[in-house]
């Protein structure tokens, strides 16, 4: 991974070869309504707008919060949203826990957590043309930055000490998410190993929810996730049903 560093913007480079741009905003927060904005007025795939905050109101009162958005310009049908929040999920988790001293796990869709602090939170934004196809996605990503979970490690200090690092933990964990979202992003057209690490960190395999019938929410059990990312779950009377949207299931 390496990153040529400019005044205003980053470009990384990713392991496909892809170079990104990365912004900063001294915006309160970066959102999703800017990036959706440059994505209707034709800007490429592959540009990513974040800002750091010292109160994030989101996920942990009174902690810092990071906010990016990315833009993607999908070739695949609408109807595998899911992988895209589920290799989203993958690329923070795993991004996080290279900044961090922690482990991540996922609930589903797209909720990821360190013990039973909830430390990220993802939303997307979506332009899907007649055909089903989409024209383009912007994904929203909201981390805390907690010093609880993302105090520096030893080795992090030494590195700073000896190689000058001075870059915030904001820009460097926007700058490993980013790299780990386009390492899964770019293969997705026929790779779709990450789903195994996404059903690794799952905290729902087995556990009793409740899902939506008709107008009510009925007792089930959690079976499994799907190749398309959807949530499988078994119901009482042993048939078995494919979720798809977050909506349709209470924890």
């Amino acid at each position: 991974m390496g990153a040529e560093i400019s005044s205003e913007k980053t470009i990384l480079s990713c392991e496909s070869g892809r170079m990104v741009i990365i912004e900063q905003t001294e915006r309160e927060r970066a959102d999703n309504a800017r990036v959706l904005e440059l994505a209707q007025a034709g800007k490429e795939e592959g540009y990513v707008l974040y800002s750091e905050t010292s109160e994030n109101g989101v996920l942990e009162p009174n902690a810092p919060g990071l906010f990016l958005s990315i833009l993607v310009r999908p070739v695949f049908h609408a109807e595998r949203a899911g992988l895209l929040s589920a290799a989203t999920a993958v690329a923070v988790a795993r991004a996080m826990e290279r900044v961090a001293d922690l482990r991540v796990s996922i609930r589903w869709v797209n909720d990821l957590f360190c013990g039973g602090d909830k430390l990220a939170a993802m939303m997307t934004s979506a332009r899907v043309r007649p055909n089903g196809y989409f024209d383009y996605a912007v994904i929203g990503i909201t981390v805390s930055l907690s010093p609880m979970h993302f105090g520096p490690r030893l080795g992090d200090v030494v590195r700073r000490v000896f190689n000058g690092e001075l870059r915030p933990l904001s820009t460097r964990l926007t700058e490993a998410i980013v790299y780990e979202f386009f390492s899964i992003y770019d293969k997705m057209g026929g790779d779709r190993s990450f789903l195994a690490e996404y059903r690794s960190r799952s905290t729902l395999m087995g556990k009793r929810v409740k899902v939506l019938l008709g107008d009510t929410y009925v007792p089930a059990r959690v079976s499994g996730i799907g190749e398309d990312a959807s949530l499988h779950v078994r119901l009482k009377n042993g048939n078995e049903l494919a979720v798809a949207s977050r909506s349709e299931i209470v924890f």
